[in-house]
């Protein structure tokens, strides 16, 4: 399981990994003020972890941790980098493809698809007129779905394909 969990007296926030033996291991992101989970299946089966982290300045930014304890970080370019601004990352798959999303002092977000290799691409919705774009969850052949919407803030959920 992974996931958080946050310090009673700092509220200082950790990563946490409890694995299948109930042994707890809580872990933090090299420049972390606090560490954070993914928002849906951050955790997969070879025993990657996806999350974010906050720096200093409150910024954000995204984070895979690979089963050995080593950490990939990656900001999408245009994400604010201050106050609660930066990159955020959903969910990944079995084999380490991740999806997240930006949010940016605009107040507008842009969704994003990073490959193991460090490739990072934009996954925004093709329709003129999208505001922002949500991925959300991935599974082990690549499709992805999440939801964009309007300025006028109709919402649409819709399906892709990570392709590098």
């Amino acid at each position: 399981v992974g996931g958080e969990t946050t310090d009673s007296t700092s509220k200082t926030s950790h990563g946490l990994l409890l694995h299948p033996n109930g042994k707890p291991v809580t872990f933090e992101a090299p420049n972390a003020v606090n560490t954070f989970g993914g928002y849906t299946q951050a955790l997969n089966l070879w025993g990657s972890f996806t999350g974010e982290y906050q720096d200093t300045n409150g910024g954000v930014h995204a984070y895979v941790r690979h089963p050995d304890g080593e950490f990939t970080e990656f900001t999408l370019p245009g994400a604010g980098t201050t106050n609660g601004n930066g990159t955020y990352a959903s969910s990944l798959n079995l084999f380490g493809v991740s999806i997240g999303f930006s949010s940016e002092p605009n107040g507008t977000a842009d969704g994003y698809v990073h490959f193991p290799d460090g490739r990072l691409i934009l996954a925004n919705a093709p329709v003129a007129g999208q505001q922002s774009t949500y991925p959300y969850a991935i599974n082990d052949l690549g499709e992805f779905t999440g939801y964009w919407y309007y300025a006028n803030g109709a919402e649409h959920g819709f399906v892709a394909l990570a392709v590098p």
